[in-house]
C-alpha cells in the first residue's frame, strides 16, 4: 500500500498486478512450482471479497509505517468499473492502529479484510480450515521438494495452524493411494501461433510446463479406496456430492495452489484403448481408480477468479485434450512428453501408462481378500485362460462373504442379461459351485508361501513378479449341465479342470444382476428347460431304414426334437 493521503492505490485500480511483467520468472523450475509471490491480474482479492459480500473495508500497515492504511471497496463500484482501461478509484483513510492489531502483529505488518452484507452462508470454522489446506497444500506440508516433509509457510485460521489440522480431500486422498510407483510425466507445451492475434504478451505465450502425477487407488477387500474417500467425505461434511462413477479423476494445481473448479474426468490417455473382452473391462476397472494430480506453472492461465484454468487458452485445450491424436494441419500446440528424463512418442507413452495399470493391479488389488472356508491353493493349471484370470496361483472357496450377502457353493443363481462378457443373449440360470481368487492373502504371507512352493534357486523377487493379487472369479454350472460335466477341482494333484462350467467376474455382484433363485423359479425353469427337449415326434423305423442305418429294426426308434436334430433311442 502506498503513502498518499487520501487513498490507497493497488487495491484501487483493476488489473493493476506489479507481478505481471515478472510472470515469465515463473515459467519452469522444479515442480510442484511453488512460487508465492507471482499474480497475475492484480484484482484476485477484491474480487474474492465481493464474491463472498457486497462491501469491505483493507486495512494495512507495512513495518515501516506508523500508520494504517484503509480501502473501502463496493461491489457495485467494482463491477461498473471493471471494463474501464481508466483508473478504479475509491475511499480511502489513514488511522492508528488498534490494540488487536498490535497484539496479533508483533512484527509490525498486516493486512486485514473485513467484509459486509455478506451475500453466501457462513461456514464453519473447521470446513474453512480444510478449504484452505486443501488448495495450499503443498504450501502448509511439501514432501517433495527436499525429500522431507517441509513447511514452506507458515499458515495460521484463528492461531491454528493448517498443518495439524486432519481431513480435507487432498489429505483423504493422498492417505487411501497405495504404496506403489506413480506414474510421472513432465510436459512442455510450447506455441507456434501467432500470439499477437491472442492479445497476449508472446514472451508469456511461449512455453509452459506441466507435472502429471498418476496415483492408483486399489480396491481392497471388495472396496474400491475411492469410494471410501468419498464415504469419508461425506461423513465429514465436506459436501462432496460426486458419486464414484463422477468422482473427478483430474486435479490441477498453478504455481502450487488448487484451482478448486478443474475437475475433470480421465484424460485422453488414461481411457483403456481395448474395449472388447474380458481384459478389456478389466482394464476399464482399473483405469477408474486412477486419479492424475497435475502441476502447472505460469505458462498456464487461470480464470480472473484463480479457481479454474482459463478455458479457451491453448494451454488448457492441449492438456484437456493430451492423448488424442490432433491432425497436423491443426498443431498450433507442440507436447513433448517426458518420464524419467526420457523423450517418448504418444505411443510409447501409451504403452508404459498400460503396463503400469497392469502392474498396479497385479500388484495392489484385492476385489477379496478370503473366504469362509478353508482355501484350497492350486498352484499350476493348463487351463487358467479358461477361468479368466491370468495368475499362476489361485485359492478356490466355496463360501464367501461379499459386502454383507453370503455366497457359497450349491446356491441357484441367475444372472441377467449383458451383466457381463458371455450373458449377452439371454439370462442364465447355473449353480454356484466354487468361488476362485487370485493370488495369496497379502504380500509378506504369498512371499513366504510361494518360497516354499517353488523351486529354491529361482530368485524370490522374480518369482513373486509372476504372480497377480485380488482378481475372482465366480465358477457356476449353467443349467442343464450335468454334475458330471460340471467344474472339477482334484485337492490331491493340486489342480482344477473348469469343464462345461462358467467362469464370471465377481463384479456381477455389484451390478445388481446376479441374483440369488428360489427353489419354486429354479423347478420352473428347469421344468421349461426340459420341455424344449423334449422330441416332437417319434418314428418307427422301417426295414430299409433299419438297413441303411445297420441297426436291429425290432429295438430302435428315432427321435426328432423341435430343431429337427435326429437321435436314436434303443427300446
Amino acid at each position: 500500500m502506498h503513502g498518499f493521503p487520501n487513498y490507497a492505490i493497488d487495491w484501487g485500480k483493476m488489473g493493476a498486478s506489479l507481478h505481471r511483467s515478472a510472470r515469465g520468472k515463473a515459467i519452469g523450475g522444479k515442480p510442484p512450482y511453488l512460487m508465492p509471490f507471482f499474480g497475475m491480474f492484480g484484482y484476485g482479492g477484491p474480487v474474492a471479497t465481493m464474491c463472498l459480500g457486497r462491501r469491505c473495508i483493507v486495512s494495512s500497515k507495512t513495518k515501516n509505517r506508523n500508520k494504517v492504511f484503509t480501502l473501502h471497496l463496493e461491489r457495485e463500484a467494482l463491477v461498473s468499473s471493471s471494463c474501464s482501461e481508466s483508473c478504479w478509484k475509491t475511499k480511502g483513510g489513514i488511522r492508528d492502529p488498534l490494540e488487536d492489531e498490535k497484539e496479533n502483529s508483533p512484527h509490525g505488518s498486516f493486512t486485514k479484510v473485513e467484509i459486509f452484507e455478506p451475500k453466501i452462508k457462513i461456514v464453519g470454522i473447521k470446513h474453512l480450515r480444510r478449504k484452505l489446506k486443501d488448495i495450499y497444500f503443498p504450501y502448509i506440508q511439501c514432501d517433495e521438494m527436499s525429500g522431507k516433509t517441509s513447511m514452506p509457510i507458515k499458515f495460521q485460521v484463528n492461531g491454528e495452524d493448517l498443518v495439524g489440522i486432519q481431513g480435507g480431500e487432498v489429505a483423504t486422498t493422498y492417505l487411501h493411494s497405495c504404496n506403489g510407483p506413480n506414474f510421472i510425466l513432465q510436459l512442455h507445451f510450447s506455441n507456434s501461433q501467432d500470439t499477437s492475434s491472442l492479445g497476449q504478451c508472446p514472451k508469456v505465450l511461449l512455453e509452459a510446463n506441466a507435472r502429471l502425477k498418476c496415483v492408483y487407488f486399489p480396491i481392497i477387500k471388495g472396496k474400491e479406496s475411492i469410494q471410501k474417500i468419498i464415504d469419508e467425505l461425506e461423513a465429514d461434511g465436506c459436501g462432496i456430492r460426486e458419486s464414484y462413477e463422477s468422482f473427478s479423476r483430474v486435479s490441477v494445481r498453478r504455481l502450487g495452489r488448487l484451482l478448486p473448479d478443474t475437475r475433470w474426468p480421465l484424460l485422453p490417455f488414461m481411457e483403456p484403448k481395448q474395449k472388447v473382452g474380458e481384459k478389456a473391462q478389466i482394464l476399464k476397472r482399473c483405469c477408474s481408480r486412477v486419479k492424475c494430480l497435475i502441476d502447472t506453472d505460469s505458462g498456464f492461465n487461470p480464470t480472473p477468479n484463480k479457481m479454474d484454468l482459463a478455458h479457451h487458452h491453448p494451454y488448457t485445450k492441449a492438456l484437456k485434450n493430451f492423448g488424442n491424436r490432433v491432425p497436423d494441419n491443426e498443431k498450433d500446440v507442440q507436447i513433448e512428453i517426458f518420464r524419467d528424463g526420457k523423450k517418448l512418442t504418444l505411443a510409447q507413452l501409451e504403452k508404459q501408462y498400460g503396463d503400469w495399470i497392469s502392474e498396479m493391479h497385479d500388484r495392489y488389488d484385492e476385489e477379496i481378500d478370503g473366504g469362509l472356508d478353508q482355501a484350497t491353493l492350486v498352484v499350476v493349471s493348463s487351463n487358467f485362460k479358461k477361468l479368466g484370470i491370468s495368475s499362476d496361483v489361485v485359492r478356490v472357496h466355496e463360501k464367501i462373504e461379499w459386502k454383507g450377502t453370503c455366497w457359497a457353493a450349491g446356491q441357484k443363481i441367475k444372472v441377467l442379461k449383458g451383466a457381463c462378457p458371455g450373458c449377452h443373449k439371454n439370462n442364465v440360470f447355473a449353480t454356484l459351485e466354487y468361488i476362485i481368487l487370485q493370488g495369496l492373502p497379502g504380500d509378506a504371507c504369498g512371499r513366504w508361501i510361494i518360497g516354499e512352493l517353488l523351486i529354491s534357486y529361482i530368485d524370490l523377487d522374480e518369482c513373486f513378479k509372476v504372480f497377480s493379487f485380488g482378481e475372482a472369479r465366480l465358477i457356476c454350472r449353467p443349467l442343464g449341465v450335468p454334475k458330471a460335466k460340471g467344474c472339477r477341482l482334484l485337492v490331491e494333484k493340486g489342480t482344477i479342470d473348469i469343464r462345461d462350467s462358467l467362469s464370471l467376474p465377481i463384479r456381477v455382484l455389484d451390478s445388481g444382476k446376479c441374483l440369488l433363485v428360489d427353489d419354486t423359479e429354479w423347478e420352473s425353469k428347469l421344468q421349461t428347460y426340459y420341455y424344449q427337449k423334449l422330441p416332437s415326434a417319434i418314428d418307427l423305423l422301417s426295414d430299409i431304414d433299419c438297413h441303411e442305418l445297420k441297426v436291429d429294426g425290432v429295438s430302435w426308434a428315432i427321435f426328432l426334437d423341435f430343431r429337427d436334430n435326429f437321435s436314436m433311442l434303443q427300446i
